[in-house]
């Protein structure tokens, strides 16, 4: 009897258990409607998913390059710094800003990680956290790393996620 009771019981645990992932992965995503955008025209060889309405604005820096898309209404913030490539190994490179941004003290943990890019939590204080994004591609002589734009907006993991994958799904258009 106890052994039948048992075996009801981890049948129902996994019953439940596939339930509540069907409705969490059954939930909408949030709703983008991003178009190609490239930025050859400020003369960085990248095509991203983007708001049509989004606002570029490129800055140089001595040692590098950034380049900030930005529209608010959407949340959309993503900023790409261009500089000389530290390594034209794209998991080396991976690896080295993933090793910093784990040492940073905010970081709380790892959400999504990728062959060429990862997802991450950052605890801004005990009650608040928010959401960050790295993506890299290194290209010819170049090392171009995509990441939420520096910005004091706190971002959502939907909306992180919406613009990390913008970032990564188009990254065969560049």
């Amino acid at each position: 009897m106890i052994e039948f009771i048992v075996m009801t019981m981890k049948r129902l645990s996994l019953l439940c258990a596939a339930i509540i992932f069907s409705i969490i992965g059954c939930q909408p995503s949030p709703s983008v409607d991003y178009k190609p955008k490239s930025l050859l025209q400020y003369g960085i060889p990248v095509t991203l998913l983007a708001p049509d309405s989004v606002t570029v604005e490129k800055e140089d820096w001595v040692v590098q390059q950034s380049i900030s898309l930005r529209n608010a209404d959407e949340k959309y913030f993503v900023q790409i710094w261009i500089r000389d490539a530290s390594s034209y190994d794209l998991p080396t490179v991976k690896g080295e800003k993933l090793a910093e941004v784990k040492a940073e003290p905010g970081f709380s943990k790892l959400m999504q990680e990728d062959p060429d890019g990862f997802v991450f939590e950052r605890r801004v204080d005990s009650n608040t956290v928010n959401y960050d994004f790295r993506f890299f591609q290194v290209k010819g002589d170049k090392e171009y790393t995509s990441q939420t734009d520096l910005t004091t907006e706190l971002f959502s993991l939907d909306e992180v996620m919406a613009m990390y994958n913008a970032v990564r799904n188009n990254q065969s258009g560049s």
